[in-house]
């Protein structure tokens, strides 16, 4: 997505020259100025389950016309004041200003729409953005952008290019949740998790979340002190039997697992367990 902004009043789209490795390609900005700026600050981490009602983050907008609003928890639930911070997406309940063009935020949701990953590697001066569809632009880069730096500049202006490097992390499957591991009287190991899905955010009671991709498939591992196992699954949900646990050896072990997408992986869902 392309999001562009200035300090001076007024706007009008300008083009944009896109270069991704040695490919160069022309867009335009929005018609709207995107709410654009940098942190001040380093958030903390948190996690996406609840409203963190601990940590602030302050922003500096590069327009000192433009505000952040508040907005109740009847907003949040229907999407409200999203925003981008480095890589993970957040929304805020609470929008404070401290200064010109300086906003404090708090009352946050954290990881969104599966960011939950980015959420303890912040750092000071990322850039923040505030997700509004008609003031960002959508960038369509070929299949072997991925892993590339891409860069986006406007021809004869004296702005510095932008350059990021395409991680395509919008075709991963978000990871699984609610991993649970336990042995029962046989010494099976008995692992289950919940799938969650890019076409269905919503926790609807009863309803597993669409699937998403063409086919459900997992990759589980197991690494233990002597040694490591690799399985893979149809079904959120995995017994390991005591002959193939012990080729771990006794001691801590990890568990990652990982949906298969169509396009790429999943992020882990990680927990650890004691092999006797």
């Amino acid at each position: 997505m392309l999001a562009a902004s200035s300090p001076s009043p007024g706007w009008k789209s300008s083009g944009v020259e896109i270069v991704a490795s040695t490919q160069t390609s022309m867009t335009r900005t929005a018609l709207r100025k995107s709410v654009l700026g940098r942190t001040l600050g380093v958030l903390a981490a948190g996690e996406p389950y609840l409203v963190d009602d601990i940590s602030t983050i302050e922003v500096e907008l590069i327009d000192a016309d433009q505000w952040l609003m508040s907005c109740d928890d009847d907003a949040l639930v229907n999407g409200s004041n999203l925003a981008a911070i480095g890589g993970e997406l957040i929304q805020f309940g609470e929008a404070v200003p401290v200064g010109p063009a300086r906003f404090r935020l708090s009352r946050l949701l954290r990881g969104r729409a599966g960011t939950e990953w980015a959420a303890g590697g912040h750092s000071i001066g990322e850039a923040f953005v505030l997700i509004e569809a008609d003031a960002v632009r959508p960038i369509e880069l070929p299949d072997w952008a991925v892993g590339s730096q891409v860069s986006a500049r406007i021809p004869g202006g004296a702005t510095q290019a932008a350059t990021i490097t395409a991680t395509a992390e919008s075709l991963r499957p978000p990871s699984p949740v609610n991993l649970a591991a336990s042995f029962n009287g046989d010494g099976d190991l008995a692992l289950s998790w919940v799938r969650r899905s890019r076409r269905g955010w919503a926790w609807v009671d009863e309803i597993d979340a669409p699937l998403g991709e063409s086919r459900e498939q997992y990759r589980v591992t197991l690494n233990g002190p002597l040694g490591s196992i690799d399985l893979t699954c149809a079904t959120p949900g995995l017994t390991i039997i005591p002959g193939d646990l012990a080729s771990l050896g006794s001691g801590a072990a990890s568990i990652d697992v990982r949906q298969i997408g169509d396009f790429a992986a999943s992020r882990p869902a990680q927990a650890t367990i004691n092999i006797a």
